[in-house]
């Protein structure tokens, strides 16, 4: 495994006469991928102008017409990153409170209740599409915190391209017999990073939660 870019791998494999070597470019650890689908409790996507956000997922409530919900449009708040993955600034985007809110009697079954959701979804991204230029999509970014729930990585990505101790007992190393290297390499190829929610998920390289 070399630790650097094409160009440095294509070294390796040139002195070595064969290709031996794999690439890994330390870089990509500053972004964290997150699929449109992360969570449902998170909103991510995408502006036409191509900043990303991650913020609250609207999600949709029923309601007893006694007590209504409160009046005025519902905000989402969220982090919006540049292009490159940058944080810049936190937004509220707006929604129409029918997009959001239901009379409970709209919803007396599965079927119906499940039609429904997914009908106040379907505007709810129409509406935010029009009035905001936002798509659903895959976002990288770097990382951030929203609300003390952010993406980080495992303190021995620290050990990332760090020498061995030519000194050290390899036999009783901390790190093993295969030094630091062995430490990372699972990450490194997997990709893998941690985020935390009120709990820890684990998040593999395509951004989907695999456990929590």
């Amino acid at each position: 495994m070399v630790l650097g870019d094409d160009g440095d791998r294509d070294l390796v494999n040139e002195a070595a006469g064969r290709a031996i070597a794999d690439v890994f470019d330390p870089n990509r650890f500053e972004l964290f991928p997150m699929r449109a689908d992360f969570s449902c409790t998170f909103l991510v996507g995408k502006f036409a102008d191509g900043r990303q956000f991650f913020g609250d997922e609207p999600g949709d409530y029923g309601y007893d017409p006694a007590t209504p919900p409160p009046p005025g449009p519902v905000r989402v708040e969220g982090q919006v990153f540049d292009a490159a993955g940058n944080p810049t600034e936190t937004t509220v985007l707006e929604l129409p409170r029918e997009l959001v809110y239901y009379p409970l009697k709209l919803a007396r079954n599965v079927e119906r209740h499940r039609a429904l959701m997914a009908d106040l979804r379907t505007k709810r991204d129409e509406y935010l599409r029009a009035t905001y230029g936002f798509e659903r999509a895959f976002i990288r970014v770097k990382q951030f915190s929203f609300r003390e729930c952010g993406p980080y990585r495992d303190p021995q990505y620290s050990n990332l391209g760090a020498v061995d101790d030519p000194n050290a007992d390899l036999a009783t190393d901390y790190h093993g017999p295969r030094g630091y290297g062995e430490s990372v390499y699972g990450g490194v190829t997997g990709e893998e990073y941690d985020f935390s929610a009120g709990n820890h998920w684990v998040c593999d390289k395509s951004g989907t939660v695999v456990f929590t």
